[in-house]
């Protein structure tokens, strides 16, 4: 007996008495769980409000940071 997709199936393979047929458990399919549900409605997080509340560097008496064009 071996695995053969998701069943024990008989190969026909004649063994002694002694020997036990066990069958290999690496051969067993892998069994996948369901996917997760979904979010409900699911929007874009609106970036540019978030941070309307927080501090600026010119709130913070933070000189401003110069940044050189490329050209």
């Amino acid at each position: 007996m071996d695995y053969r997709g998701n069943q024990l199936t008989n190969l026909q393979i004649r063994i002694c008495q002694d020997c036990q047929d066990i069958p290999q458990a690496q051969l067993r399919p892998i069994i996948l769980p369901p996917d997760p549900v979904p979010a409900w409605r699911p929007q874009v997080e609106p970036f540019s409000t978030d941070d309307a509340g927080s501090i600026s560097a010119a709130d913070a008496g933070q000189p401003p940071i110069y940044v050189p064009e490329l050209t």
